[in-house]
């Protein structure tokens, strides 16, 4: 009773004051929760950009060396029929940079790993079946050079006589036997000289149509690998988040093909023509001084 007398004496007025600083507090408590509840959105955004953004770079980096490989792939497919390079140089760019293509299964999703496995089968089938036949070709290759090696020589021996000759006359030896012995050297080696060329000039004339014939497969590979970049490159860029026109891409890679094969086809019709016009000629009319009587 004495409590309720108690209440009773306290003055309206600070009624409406508690009241008040209630519904103060009670305001200053929702608001608090609500900014905390959006600090804790916006640090939420925050962080998943930030991962988001940290798995971009990470994607851009193993799709760049990714796409090096593949680039230095096509160039060695280009290449195999280029019997000038040896073939541990052409596959050493290939070599070094191909490990990279393996950190794409880390990070690519399923269709981009499809992608990425179906143009490197078709990568390693073109490099094995253009190697195969650059090994068959390549041993006329080597037979050219080994006979290079030895016409060298031959005309080294050669002029070597010439030299004996000349110093013969002009001392006015009168020595017939060492005089025959000259003369037999020099005769001989005119013979292999003359003989050589022939065995090196037949030899370059069948290795010819099959390096144009190798040329002609490289370009083919090529195509068939370029045919499947579209739908890699989809891939890779839609992971990267860039716009990608595959349409206008497919254009410009096929009129590129057909401009490259076109020069190709251009350039083996010249050379076979006028290696047929030499060879119609002779061919070896550069060897007549040397031809045996």
């Amino acid at each position: 009773m004495e409590l309720l007398a108690l209440i009773e004496k306290i003055p309206t007025t600070f009624w409406g004051v508690v009241v008040g600083s209630f519904f103060t507090i009670t305001g200053v408590v929702i608001t608090n929760r609500s900014n905390t509840k959006r600090l804790k959105i916006q640090l939420d955004h925050d962080r998943e950009m930030k991962k988001l953004e940290r798995e971009l770079n990470l994607r851009k980096e193993i799709y760049l060396a990714a796409a090096e490989a593949i680039s230095a792939g096509l160039v060695l497919v280009g290449r195999i029929g280029n019997f000038n390079i040896e073939y541990n140089k052409l596959m050493e760019s290939f070599e070094e940079k191909s490990p990279s293509i393996t950190k794409v299964n880390v990070i690519a999703s399923d269709d981009t790993i499809k992608a990425f496995t179906a143009f490197m089968e078709e990568l390693t089938g073109g490099i094995l079946r253009l190697s195969h036949q650059r090994i068959k070709h390549g041993v006329l290759q080597q037979r050219i050079s080994f006979i290079q090696t030895q016409l060298d020589k031959a005309l080294e021996e050669r002029d070597r006589m010439i030299s004996l000759m000349k110093e013969f006359n002009l001392a006015g030896s009168t020595d017939k036997q060492r005089w025959a012995a000259i003369e037999q050297n020099n005769d001989f080696e005119r013979k292999r000289i003359y003989e050589l060329s022939e065995e090196k000039i037949e030899l370059e004339l069948q290795l010819f149509p099959a390096q144009m014939g190798l040329a002609r497969e490289c370009q083919s590979e090529i195509a068939i690998l370029t045919e499947l970049l579209p739908p890699l490159l989809k891939c890779v860029r839609n992971e990267l988040q860039l716009p990608f026109d595959e349409i206008s891409f497919k254009q410009v890679i096929e009129g590129s093909q057909r401009k490259q094969k076109e020069l190709i086809n251009q350039f083996i019709d010249d050379v076979t023509k006028h290696l047929g016009q030499l060879k119609a000629r002779g061919l070896h009319t550069h060897n007549q001084e040397d031809s045996p009587a």
